[in-house]
This record gives structure tokens, sequence and C-alpha cells, in this order.
């Protein structure tokens, strides 16, 4: 029997119910919410602590972008997963994790990205 890894996992957006869904996702695929935050200071502070394994992010928090922490963070090399929740299609994402909340599938593509953040691949389903 293979048992997950339990992530700590941050959440930063400014919305109140797009948190209350990602954090449902995060519970229901048996991992931890860490922090809930509308600040990005905050949010960077977790990530560069090391205090979380995985941050979602969202692009509309107040006075940085999410895709900029997304890059900061990714380029001091923290090994925290990064997701950032924009809406609609972002251009100038530079090859980041950009999952649309909008999107019909939302919770099952997050379910995903903490899955792989495990490390651990779910079993193979084929007969054999």
């Amino acid at each position: 029997m293979v048992s997950l890894r339990r992530l700590r996992v941050a959440v930063a957006t400014p919305d109140p119910a797009l948190t209350a869904r990602v954090a449902g996702v995060v519970l229901q695929a048996g991992h931890d919410v860490e922090l809930a935050t509308g600040s990005p200071f905050d949010a960077m502070e977790a990530a560069f602590s090391r205090s979380i394994e995985v941050l979602v992010i969202d692009q509309q928090l107040q006075r940085l972008a999410g895709t900029e922490i997304a890059s900061l963070v990714r380029s001091v090399g923290a090994g925290v997963t990064v997701v950032v929740l924009h809406r609609g299609e972002l251009a100038t994402a530079d090859d980041l994790l950009v999952l649309d909340p909008t999107r019909p599938g939302f919770e099952a593509a997050l379910a995903n990205v903490l899955q792989s953040a495990t490390g651990v691949t779910a079993p193979d389903r084929r007969a054999g």
C-alpha cells in the first residue's frame, strides 16, 4: 500500500470564494492548507521559509502580480511548486504553471498538480 506524502499548501488570493474552492481541492486530496492569505508578502515568506511545498497564488493580488511572485520564487530555487491562478489567457507566463479557475475542470487540474507535487505517480491501471 502506497501512502501519499501530505503536502503543506499556501493559498494567496483576495477572493474568499476562490480560497474556499482551492482549500476544498487541497483537503479532498489529503493535504493541508498551511496558509490562506490575500498578502503577496505572506505568500513569499511562506515560500522562502520553505514552510510549504505548494503555493497557489492569484494573478490578481494587490501590489504584486502572481506571475511576478512565481518567477521570483522559482528564480531563487525555493523548491516550491507554484501555481498561478489567472482568468483567461496569460501571454507572459514564461513557462509558469497557470490554471484558470473559471474553466471547467479546474478542480481536477489542481488535484493533478498536487498529485505530481507529491512525487508519487498514480498506479498503472492497465490489466496485466
